[in-house]
């Protein structure tokens, strides 16, 4: 499996780029919104819900086409993917995967995107939607920033 690895740019603090993949891009403070682009497609990722907590995926056209769905899923335009501890039981990795195969389609690392490089590796064969690619990895960082501010942490993609 390819690894590649989501940088800032070093022109713009606010863009992230994987390459082949696409670009990421945060809102202001204290927005916790993104606008990713991706296979040609543009996209804003934000939490929303009662509680606003919930990451969703709106196309330019405004329509929802990602969300979390539970606590160890997402759905990403009407399909539905895991997102679990990593085979390896490595604690900061997650993997991507169909609901109940074992196969590994993306290995995400639970960091906050800022000056290190954020590993991604994922299965080439598998064609992932690479705005698929970049929701999950949108998921893994608001779970991150959501257990640096809960009290005692938490235990991954949990609330958001």
């Amino acid at each position: 499996m390819p690894r590649l690895e989501l940088t800032r740019s070093a022109e713009d603090k606010k863009l992230y780029v994987l390459p082949g993949v696409g670009e990421l891009r945060v809102g202001r403070w204290p927005s916790r919104s993104v606008e990713a682009t991706a296979g040609g497609r543009t996209y804003r990722f934000a939490p929303r819900g009662s509680t606003g907590r919930v990451p969703t995926a709106t196309d330019a056209f405004g329509t929802e086409v990602g969300h979390q769905n539970g606590s160890w899923s997402i759905v990403w335009r009407s399909t539905t993917w895991d997102l679990r501890p990593a085979a390896e039981g490595a604690v900061a990795y997650y993997a991507l995967a169909r609901p109940g195969d074992e196969q590994e389609l993306a290995r995400l690392v639970l960091a906050l995107w800022g000056k290190r490089p954020v590993p991604v590796v994922f299965d080439d064969s598998a064609r992932l939607d690479p705005g698929l690619l970049l929701f999950a990895m949108f998921v893994m960082r608001l779970t991150t920033d959501g257990m640096n501010r809960s009290p005692g942490g938490g235990e991954g993609p949990v609330g958001v």
